[in-house]
């Protein structure tokens, strides 16, 4: 909305501007149902065969459910003894091993072995109990009847058993990995066999692969860790050329390792579903892998190209807006069918900590690539450098290259991108894209109309730059952001803009303040009629040492570390003038290093730091092409203190300063004109006798906008008129002596000043201490 006439401003600050879409919770996949099995630990584990599945219910044994319609499961049966942990569970042949990772010295029993062909009568035919099984976290069962047992805590073993006969199995070996026992602690976590063939996962021992053609005798085979490893699952692909590994810890990866070369394991890809999330398990079908996330669902991978995951789908079982916690999507079970072709139906099954199960549909999701050009104006194939795309059906968002281009791997299907960028207008674009193809989608954006502000925003902190954001909002200032993330700020364009905008820069902080290339265009924006604010916590330490911040302000740094967060206006300045400001010393706003500088080459001083003579925090120069203010600290520290100018009124007035919403007069002054009614608080505050009492007036019909400020007492009693008449627009200051209408002085206490104009009325409080 433009509120203010001719002029704007360009604000250049730091952070990251947080896209406002939100992702929805299923993309390329359909929920089928939902099957409350709850348990006060939640669900963990899930494993199936055929209409059957069995689903760990952690404290509360395991559950059986039919899923011959999978659109509507039917829980056939609960086994819960008491006194058990189950986090894992396998089934085969009708026969359920469970893993026990109770902790709990009463219970030793580590795998119950249970028929589960009468799910209305299951049946314990045994129990694995040892010293070494009283903690088992997972289990195993491959096609010779062989029973492997992670185990925990006594020492970290994996265990073998022969179930053959179920009602009584016999240990026949065991693998502990050789760090077990040194000075960090290897555990053993998840575990699968595959033609004979053994994936371990041992959390910071890495990966594991055993040949266990003879399970009494396990050869190790390789073992591949690296820096960091909390490997929770391993997973190897269809032709057992790769293996994927997940680390669960906050951030942690997906991997995919080449193992065809055994004594050089090669990690080749990572993926994960963002930054914040808790990955669990992997596994893989066909040329897919289905990923479970906790709170980020199972995410579904094209792995055709294994040095090359792409997200073609996902469900999300948790619809709370948090990330990095164990809630959510414990496991996932995709066996039921074999690999699906795209276009054909595939049934997969969730298990979640809140205590359901979750059916979901697939229809094959595959791999697709969109790539194009971002254009923007009138001028033929004029590239818009570093556009911002996002995928509206995932939130998948990527970034252009400097001259427009783009490229986004993506899932197959239906594609609706935003499209948005510096100095244009956002833009829908859709487009349809078969499995394996590659689309080209060109976007072609209008160029957006002058903003009242730009913002550069140089701080990489997101709190920072939405503060500030927030305030321009609320002066009803129209805002284009730049990110420098993305690099230095597009100089032609701003240059070229009609109103001549002034610049706000926000940097410092734990950031690199103004690259070479940032100077550059600070530079061209100022040659080219732009006025500037440049402000930053420890800026102008950051910027000391050359002439550059000298020639370019008029501001010389002096010190840093000036520890008083308190600073006054310099009386008669026209930004600050009666004001007094507080920094944030706390919080993410928080001012580390406020900082001293000078005036110099013309520059003025606008901020003294409390009690402290001639410590001053800004400079402000005026010069033929324009204004500057610079600040020892970040615009976006000022605090919202009772009784201190806020940190809207702050930004406000160095925004007119610099020529926000200013009209021309003739001879080229300079005349504020507020898009908005504002009255300010009143300084000093308390005072005795005399205050100061500032507004500013918007543009009125004719130019004059009627105008009463009056003074009344704590019993609602008018006893000052100060004005009563029409003014015309832009800032205006008038001083109460303490008197009233009769000249009598006032006593102490709290009063009452009320500025009225035909459209809106402003009140505030003073007091009057004598």
């Amino acid at each position: 909305m433009r509120t203010l006439s001719g002029l704007f401003a360009i604000i250049v600050f730091g952070g990251l501007v947080a896209s406002a879409l939100a992702k929805p919770l299923t993309y390329n996949a359909e929920l089928l149902a939902e099957l409350p099995l709850w348990s006060p630990y939640g669900n963990g584990d899930i494993w199936g065969e055929g209409d059957k599945l069995v689903v760990a219910l952690r404290d509360g044994g395991f559950a059986m459910v039919d899923v011959s319609d999978p659109a509507n499961p039917e829980h056939l049966g609960t086994w819960n003894p008491g006194n058990v942990f189950v986090q894992d569970v396998k089934m085969k042949d009708d026969i359920v091993y469970a893993s026990n990772e109770h902790h709990d010295p009463g219970n030793p029993a580590g795998v119950y072995i249970v028929d589960v062909s009468d799910p209305s009568n299951m049946t314990v035919l045994s129990v694995v109990v040892d010293t070494y099984t009283k903690f088992v976290h997972n289990v195993w069962v491959d096609d010779h009847g062989y029973l492997y047992t992670a185990c925990e805590f006594v020492i970290d073993a994996i265990r073998i058993y022969d179930v053959s006969i179920p009602s009584a199995p016999e240990f026949v070996g065991q693998y502990i990995h050789p760090e077990v026992g040194g000075p960090n602690w290897v555990g053993i976590h998840d575990m699968m066999v595959e033609d004979d063939i053994l994936y371990a996962s041992w959390l910071e021992g890495g990966l594991v692969l055993l040949d266990v053609s003879d399970p009494s005798d396990p050869v190790e085979l390789a073992i591949r860790n690296y820096p960091g490893s909390f490997t929770h699952n391993a997973w190897p692909t269809q032709d057992r050329r790769h293996v994927l590994t997940t680390d669960e810890v906050v951030g942690g990866l997906v991997r995919i390792w080449d193992v065809q070369d055994l004594d050089n394991i090669v990690e080749v890809a990572t993926y994960t579903a963002n930054e914040a999330a808790i990955v669990h398990n992997a596994h893989v079908k066909g040329d897919l892998a289905y990923v479970s996330f906790y709170e980020e669902g199972v995410r579904i991978l094209d792995i055709s190209d294994p040095t090359d995951p792409v997200e073609v789908a996902y469900h999300d079982t948790y619809t709370p807006d948090t990330q990095g916690e164990f809630n959510g999507n414990w496991g996932v079970w995709p066996y039921q069918s074999p690999a699906s072709e795209p276009g054909v139906a595939e049934v997969i099954y969730l298990s979640d900590l809140q205590g359901k199960l979750v059916t979901v549909r697939l229809e094959g999701p595959r791999r697709a690539r969109l790539e194009g050009r971002v254009t923007v104006g009138p001028a033929p194939g004029q590239g818009l450098g570093r556009a911002d795309l996002v995928q509206m059906e995932n939130g998948r968002a990527v970034e252009a290259d400097g001259g427009g281009y783009y490229h986004l791997d993506t899932g197959a299907g239906a594609i609706t991108l935003e499209v948005s960028g510096f100095g244009a207008v956002s833009e829908e674009a859709s487009t349809t894209l078969a499995a394996h193809e590659t689309g080209t989608l060109d976007v072609a954006l209008d160029l957006a109309p002058d903003p009242d502000v730009v913002v550069v925003d140089g701080t990489g902190e997101v709190a920072r730059i939405e503060a500030v954001l927030a305030w321009l909002e609320e002066l009803e200032l129209d805002a284009q952001t730049w990110n420098v993330a993305k690099g230095s700020p597009p100089a032609a364009q701003v240059a070229a803009y009609a109103s001549r905008p002034a610049v706000l820069w926000l940097t410092g902080g734990n950031s690199e303040t103004l690259t070479e290339a940032d100077r550059d265009t600070v530079d061209i924006w100022l040659d080219s009629g732009h006025s500037i604010l440049l402000s930053g916590d420890r800026v102008g330490d950051q910027l000391a040492g050359g002439s550059w911040l000298e020639e370019r302000f008029g501001a010389e740094h002096v010190a840093n570390l000036v520890n008083l967060p308190l600073l006054e206006g310099i009386p008669g300045d026209p930004i600050t003038d009666g004001m007094s400001i507080q920094l944030e010393t706390s919080g993410p706003l928080k001012q580390q290093s406020p900082g001293r500088v000078a005036g110099v080459n013309g520059g003025e001083p606008i901020l003294v730091y409390a009690t402290l003579d001639e410590i001053y925090g800004g400079v402000r120069r005026e010069t033929a092409s324009g204004r500057t203010v610079f600040l020892e600290f970040g615009v976006e520290g000022v605090r919202d203190v009772m009784g201190m100018t806020g940190p809207e009124e702050f930004l406000h007035r160095n925004l007119l300063y610099l020529g926000v919403g200013v009209g021309v007069e003739d001879g080229g002054g300079r005349t504020p004109t507020p898009g908005r009614l504002v009255l300010r608080q009143n300084a000093p505050n308390p005072f005795n006798p005399h205050t100061s009492i500032h507004f500013d007036l918007p543009q009125g019909e004719g130019g004059l906008v009627p105008v009463r400020l009056e003074i009344y007492d704590g019993a609602g009693r008018r006893i000052r008129t100060l004005v009563d008449r029409a003014l015309g627009p832009g800032s205006h200051a008038v001083i109460w002596d303490g008197r009233g209408d009769t000249g009598h002085a006032m006593a102490s206490g709290r009063y009452i000043y009320r500025l009225t104009t035909p459209d809106r009325v402003e009140t505030r409080s003073m007091i009057l201490v004598k």
